[in-house]
């Protein structure tokens, strides 16, 4: 408070003027210890003397008495309730223990006092400041803005005016962004923008919503500006990180997959190795068909050094690095390619010796170049390893069966195939027959057509309730076959609430019936049973796999028949189908 001057009696023995002369003295020294002593007793002789009172609570309030100065001023502004300086001492004193009161937690009461000052002192510069952040935390922000605004207009150079002007408009604009309304949302940013052009929080709420809204070249330009401020800002490279992610992945989604990997490539120039814009690069390439360039990008992965998730340090997660690698090696060998996937295994391999991964895709590798017998036992290698450290995963999981009706169990847990062998031994495939057990009708050639086979068009159902993950029903139907060949096929997978992942393959061409993120309950119709993909004969190949995506889990079927050789019936509850049993279950 700036000193002020009062008008003082006149000189005599008894006069006020040595207190005056006495504590102008204390006052250059800020010494307000002094200052209190000094003028209490000076109001025991002048008890009238509002200058001694005024200063008192200067004094208290200097003194971090601010309870004492409240109390003080308080009973001056009774006797007193007019005097221009008692009232702006006591709306001071107000302010000083509302704050307090604020800081502390006790947002009511000093939300109180703010109100009291505002009554008494309405065009007190400090008073409108807290007047106007009580109508903010109330939920009062439009009249907050408003108030904020005249208050600025008055004192332009009252820098707490200003910041919570700004901040009101910029909480404004969150709330309409976190309601959808991004255009309602952007009015009270750009308003805040102009107030501090380069205030960060309103560039990084702004951004934000600009990525909710869609505009991401606007978001990117907003949070590129507060690193211009704060280039070690790790919240705003997070959010930079995000933007790109939603970016690339909106144009793959458009079906423009060249630009999508081209604004990948962008964001991993300005931030290498992050883990998620690594993963869509590998994924566009290799849905691109560039699987050379997804190998090299995959082996840039797998490297242990240097990963980093929204710029933090990360270990390389190696169920993904599974997955890609045995989609990679499967691509090479459809290709024929046997060199690049080995040596894609090869370097990856050196990376992480006797990883069950690496003798997966070995596996994959040397079944489908020739050596079968090599490459399943490859396979089962790779198992037995991954389960010795998940030892969780051999715990059953019973179900209901996928189909309805008659059907035959062509493969489950085959020693020959390496689609049901190692990781993958618990795949069942199911095809139609009919009560005998035939699966087409026996008068035809010797593979006929799709159509001949009772099981081609049959219904395939949700075994349980959950949310569809994938699906993929473009490709074709095969004619039958002797020997498959390696090609994309149709597949739906379902995801239940424990994580598990319901995967369906060779559905027949455009059969689906629901769409990715669908809810489906169990015994909803999903899809018709085909022969897409890697298959012989129409069939459905059925299996689940843990929440990683890296084993199919032992699974029971809850209750079924088996037909006997003999015409009999034998019914059964929580058990697994043997190859070549004719099964009966009735929806």
């Amino acid at each position: 408070m700036a000193f002020i001057s009062f008008g003082g009696t006149v000189a005599a023995q008894n006069s006020s003027d040595e207190y005056w002369k006495s504590w102008n003295s204390i006052r250059e020294d800020e010494d307000w210890k002094s200052g209190i002593v000094l003028l209490s007793k000076a109001l025991k002789a002048y008890p009238d003397e509002i200058g001694f009172h005024v200063w008192l609570n200067h004094c208290l309030r200097e003194d971090g008495l601010i309870q004492e100065a409240y109390e003080q001023i308080q009973e001056v502004y009774d006797r007193f309730p007019a005097d221009v300086y008692v009232i702006a001492s006591y709306s001071t004193s107000l302010l000083s223990l509302g704050w307090e009161y604020y800081s502390a937690g006790h947002i009511e009461s000093g939300f109180a006092l703010f109100e009291t000052a505002f009554e008494i002192n309405p065009d007190d510069e400090w008073v409108q400041n807290a007047h106007g952040c009580v109508l903010r935390d109330t939920g009062k922000l439009e009249d907050a803005i408003s108030f904020f605004e005249n208050a600025f207009e008055l004192h332009p150079d009252n820098r707490y005016i200003k910041e919570n002007y700004l901040y009101s408009l910029s909480y404004m604009g969150d709330r309409l962004r976190d309601l959808g309304s991004y255009n309602g949302a952007a009015v009270f940013y750009n308003t805040a923008l102009r107030l501090q052009p380069d205030n960060e929080w309103v560039h990084l709420s702004f951004g934000r919503s600009e990525r909710l809204d869609g505009n991401y070249a606007e978001a990117i330009s907003h949070f590129d500006g507060v690193l211009e401020v704060s280039p070690q800002n790790d919240f705003v490279i997070g959010n930079l990180v995000t933007t790109y992610l939603d970016y690339e992945r909106s144009l793959f989604a458009s079906g423009d997959i060249n630009e999508a990997t081209k604004m990948t490539r962008h964001a991993l120039y300005r931030f290498p190795r992050e883990i998620w814009l690594l993963m869509d690069l590998i994924d566009y390439d290799y849905q691109a068909g560039l699987v050379k360039r997804a190998g090299e990008s995959l082996v840039d992965f797998a490297n242990p050094g240097g990963l980093r998730e929204n710029g933090e340090p990360i270990e390389v997660p190696t169920d993904f690095l599974h997955q890609k690698l045995e989609a990679i090696v499967t691509k090479f060998c459809e290709r024929q390619e046997y060199d690049a996937a080995l040596a894609v295994i090869r370097e990856i391999e050196s990376l992480y010796p006797g990883a069950y991964f690496v003798e997966n895709a070995r596996g994959k590798l040397l079944y489908f170049h020739g050596d079968r017998e090599e490459g399943i036992k490859a396979a089962y290698r790779a198992y037995d390893s991954f389960i010795a450290g998940s030892p969780d995963n051999l715990e059953e999981v019973v179900v209901d069966f996928p189909m309805s009706g008659f059907f035959s169990i062509l493969g489950n847990s085959q020693q020959d195939a390496i689609t049901h062998a190692g990781l993958h031994q618990y795949c069942f495939d199911f095809t139609g027959s009919d009560s005998r057990g035939r699966i087409r009708d026996t008068n035809i050639g010797r593979l006929g057509q799709n159509a001949d086979y009772f099981g081609f068009g049959a219904e395939i159902y949700s075994p349980v309730s959950g949310r569809i993950e994938r699906v993929v029903d473009r490709f074709p139907d095969i004619d039958p076959t002797d020997v498959p060949v390696l090609q994309d096929g149709n597949s739906i997978t379902i995801r239940d609430e424990r994580g598990f992942h319901y995967h369906f393959v060779h559905i027949k061409q455009f059969s689906a019936s629901v769409g990715e993120g669908d809810l489906v309950a169990a015994g909803d119709r999903i899809a018709l049973l085909g022969n897409s993909g890697y298959s012989t004969i129409p069939h459905l190949h059925f299996a689940v796999y843990s929440p990683d995506w890296i084993v199919t889990v032992p699974v029971l079927f809850a209750g079924y028949s088996i037909l006997a050789t003999d015409g009999s019936t034998i019914e059964v509850v929580r058990a697994r189908p043997e190859t070549g049993q004719i099964i009966h279950h009735q929806r």
